[in-house]
């Protein structure tokens, strides 16, 4: 787990004062695969990726606006960080493309309407 990590960096640098109140809490429910969440009018459907940007990676699709919730897998604007596998990565970045998301939410930049153009001219990823 990197959160100890984070936590005792980020008090080095800001201060244990400010972080003093700061706790990790563990998840209560881990997606080992899929699971479908039905909120009642909206339904999500979490997928577990492989190994990519880190070693557990978790995307979101909102099936009723075809948002896809995509974390730091894709990121726009911005030179990607990998602590997991640049293969897995560009791997799990081909499967998303096969979802054909309405929209993307990336983990840094703006919001992507235009999956499919972007994807075919490789603007995110192809450097």
């Amino acid at each position: 787990m990197r959160g100890q990590y984070y936590l005792d960096a980020y008090k080095r640098i800001m201060g244990e004062e400010i972080m003093a109140d700061v706790k990790l809490i563990p998840p209560t429910q881990l997606v080992n695969d899929t699971l479908t969440l039905d909120l009642g009018a909206r339904t999500l459907a979490l997928k577990a990726r492989r190994t990519a940007h880190t070693d557990n990676d978790l995307t979101i699709l909102d099936e009723q606006s075809g948002t896809l919730f995509a974390g730091d897998l894709i990121v726009a604007r911005h030179v990607p960080v990998l602590d997991g596998s640049i293969l897995g990565w560009l791997a799990v970045l081909d499967e998303l493309a096969l979802i054909q998301p309405k929209r993307i939410l990336p983990g840094h930049g703006p919001v992507i309407d235009n999956w499919p153009d972007v994807h075919d001219r490789g603007v995110i990823w192809k450097f």
